[in-house]
């Protein structure tokens, strides 16, 4: 059903097409896989690696449009880092 077809007497038709417009916008705008990899920071001393912050790529994305800046860019922020265990293939993060 397209717009020209509704009747705006009847707000039913018109919240489901809109329902629906909106469900396939959401669809769109999410990106299944992100093709930017993700910011690791790490504390270390020395050539050790001792704790580590994994921030989400678009989370800190700069643009010029602001609708397609990350919710973190050009923001100070603070992270909690998460400690990596004296055996290497275990990670301990604190919540």
């Amino acid at each position: 059903m397209s717009c020209q077809e509704l009747d705006a007497s009847e707000p039913e038709p018109v919240l489901e097409e809109l329902q629906s417009a909106l469900t396939l916008l959401e669809d769109l705008a999410v990106e299944p896989q992100n093709s930017i990899p993700d910011v690791f920071l790490w504390f270390m001393s020395g050539t050790r690696r001792l704790a580590y912050v994994r921030i989400p790529a678009h989370a800190i994305l700069h643009s010029q449009d602001i609708a397609a800046q990350g919710e973190l860019a050009g923001k100070f922020n603070t992270y909690t880092l998460c400690y990596l265990g004296p055996w290497r293939n275990l990670y301990y993060c604190a919540s």
